[in-house]
C-alpha cells in the first residue's frame, strides 16, 4: 500500500557539458601544480570507466619510457613498463605510423584485438592489469620523444563508444595546452633557481626588492650579512639600517631606483655607507634600478637591486680553481688563497707553517704564472677572475 508520499527521485546524471567543464578545470589546475595531475587522472578514469590512466613519455631511440604519473598501475608494474615493456609495446609502432599529435586513438584502430592477445606485451603486462582496450592520444611528439595520455579498460567494458571518443576529443586541446603551460612554468622555475644559485656565488650580497620593498631574491652573501644582525635587517616593510637616518637615506635611494625603473622619476639610486653597531667597518651599499616594465595589470614592475659589500668579509676561493686557471701547484694555490684574504706573505707563511722564504719562493712563481710583478697586481688579477667567486 502506498503511503501517499512521493518517492525521492534518483539524482539526474550529470550532463556531458558539466563533466567536460569539471575535467577542464582539473586539467588547468594541474598545469600550475603538478600534484594535481593525479586527481585529474582519477576523475578521467572514473568518467571513462577505465582501470588505469597514465601520462607517459617515450624515448623513441632507446625504447625506454618514463611513467610521469598514473592511477591504476602499481609501482613494480610501472617500472616494468619503463624498463622492458615499453620496448615491446605492440600498440606503439602502428600508432606512430598512423596517428599525429592530438588525434584520438583506440586499440581497435591501432591493432585488432585478435592480434593483441597472443603477444608477450598483452600476456606479461596488460593481462596483469586486467586491461585490453585503449583510448589514447599523443600530447606531443617529435623525432625522438613523445608524450601520451592513455586510458585502458577491461575486455568486459569494451571499446570506447562514439560519445566517449567525442568527449575525449574535446578534452585533448586543453590537455595539450595545459601541458605546454606546465612545461613553461617548470622552465621558468628552473631558470629562476639556476639564476639564484649562480648569484649565490657572487662575493657580494644582493637583494632584489619590488615596489613595496618586499624581497624577491636574497642571495647567500646577503643572507649571511642579514643573519649577522650587525647594521642591516630585512623586515616586513623593507630593508632597515640600524640608524634611523641611514634607513631614511636607504629608503630614498630604493624609491628613486624604483621610480626610474617605472619611468616616473629622474633618480637612479646611488651609494650609501651603513654603519655597524659592532664598530666594524661600514657596509658599502649600491642601489640601482634593474628594469623598466609594467605588468599587464598596471602595477609597476620595476625592481631595485641592492648590492651590499662587507669589507670585513674573508674572500673564499677554491685552490683547485686557481690551480686549473693559472697552473698553480697545490702549495702555490694555498698561498694565493691567503693573499686573496688580505694576508701578507709572512702571515700566510705562519698560517701554513712554512718559512717566509718558502712563501716568497711560491709568490715569485705566482707572479711568473700570472704575468704580474707586484703583490697588489696579483691580488687584483685573481679577484677579477673566476677565483673571486664564492666557493661552493
Amino acid at each position: 500500500m502506498s503511503s501517499g508520499r512521493p518517492r525521492p527521485r534518483a539524482p539526474a546524471p550529470r550532463s556531458r557539458e558539466a563533466v567536460l567543464l569539471e575535467l577542464i578545470g582539473l586539467i588547468y589546475a594541474a598545469a600550475e601544480d603538478p600534484t594535481r595531475w593525479d586527481p585529474f587522472l582519477r576523475r578521467l578514469a572514473d568518467v571513462f570507466r577505465a582501470n588505469l590512466a597514465t601520462i607517459i613519455f617515450e624515448d623513441l631511440r632507446s625504447h625506454k619510457a618514463r611513467v610521469a604519473t598514473n592511477v591504476g598501475i602499481d609501482p613494480a608494474l610501472a617500472r616494468g613498463y619503463e624498463e622492458y615493456y615499453a620496448g615491446i609495446n605492440v600498440w606503439m609502432g602502428p600508432a606512430l605510423a598512423r596517428f599525429g599529435s592530438g588525434e584520438v586513438m583506440t586499440s581497435e584502430m591501432i591493432l585488432p584485438d585478435r592480434l593483441l592477445t597472443p603477444t608477450e606485451y598483452y600476456d606479461g603486462f596488460l593481462r596483469k592489469l586486467d586491461v585490453r582496450h585503449l583510448l589514447a592520444t599523443f600530447i606531443f611528439r617529435d623525432t625522438n620523444v613523445l608524450g601520451h595520455l592513455s586510458m585502458a579498460r577491461s575486455h568486459r567494458a569494451g571499446e570506447a563508444d562514439a560519445d566517449e571518443r567525442r568527449l575525449f576529443r574535446d578534452l585533448i586541446p586543453h590537455v595539450q595546452r595545459a601541458f605546454q603551460l606546465h612545461r613553461r612554468i617548470v622552465d621558468l622555475k628552473s631558470e629562476r633557481e639556476v639564476a639564484a644559485e649562480a648569484l649565490d656565488r657572487v662575493p657580494v650580497g644582493l637583494l632584489l626588492l619590488d615596489w613595496k620593498g618586499r624581497a624577491l631574491l636574497v642571495n647567500r652573501g646577503a643572507r649571511e650579512i642579514l643573519a649577522a644582525g650587525d647594521g642591516l635587517s630585512l623586515q616586513t616593510d623593507g630593508l632597515h639600517a640600524s640608524l634611523a637616518a641611514e634607513t631614511a637615506a636607504l629608503r630614498r635611494l630604493i624609491s628613486e631606483a624604483l621610480q626610474i625603473g617605472s619611468r616616473k622619476g629622474l633618480g637612479s639610486g646611488g651609494a650609501l655607507a651603513v654603519s655597524r653597531p659592532s664598530m666594524r667597518r661600514s657596509y658599502s651599499l649600491l642601489v640601482t634600478p634593474l628594469r623598466a616594465e609594467r605588468s599587464v595589470f598596471g602595477e609597476p614592475a620595476a625592481i631595485a637591486a641592492v648590492f651590499v659589500s662587507d669589507p670585513e668579509r674573508r674572500v673564499e676561493s677554491n685552490p683547485e680553481i686557481l690551480r686549473r686557471l693559472y697552473g698553480f701547484t697545490p702549495s702555490e694555490s694555498r698561498i694565493a688563497v691567503r693573499l686573496l684574504q688580505g694576508q701578507s706573505v709572512e702571515e700566510a707563511a705562519e698560517e701554513l707553517e712554512i718559512t717566509a722564504n718558502t712563501a716568497r719562493f711560491h709568490v715569485k712563481h705566482l707572479f711568473e704564472k700570472t704575468g704580474t710583478n707586484r703583490h697588489r697586481e696579483l691580488v687584483r688579477l685573481l679577484l677579477l677572475g673566476c677565483a673571486g667567486l664564492a666557493a661552493d
